[in-house]
């Protein structure tokens, strides 16, 4: 029996629900935490706030290609891990600009305060 369109219409109406649906709820994740953080809060019974923070590598791409363009020719976009192979992290670091990315999430101690 072949694939019916009424059920690929049926999931594709479905997914974009989903993802209307996912939207809000990041949009409301992000309005309760900016509350969370305006308020100092870190602890609250069994739950605690924890702060990861990472950073970003942004490649600049005119350094890169004023210095290398021989590579950059190469691998016509700069994908960090490939230039890393060929140039060496340190190399690649100093053409990016490097920018702290900040991540929470919450964890429950199983110990109320």
């Amino acid at each position: 029996m072949p694939p019916h369109l009424e059920e690929l219409f049926r999931l594709d109406h479905e997914l974009a629900q989903l993802r209307k649906l996912l939207r809000e709820k990041e949009e409301e994740r992000e309005l309760t935490l900016a509350g969370i953080r305006s308020a100092n809060v870190t602890r609250q019974g069994r739950y605690e706030l924890i702060q990861k923070t990472t950073i970003k590598r942004i490649p600049g791409a005119a350094k890169f290609i004023s210095r290398f363009p021989s590579v950059a020719d190469q691998i016509m976009t700069v994908r960090l891990k490939e230039a890393d192979l060929v140039l060496g992290v340190n190399v690649v670091n100093s053409l990016c600009t490097m920018q702290p990315q900040v991540s929470y999430r919450v964890i429950e101690t199983g110990v109320p305060e």
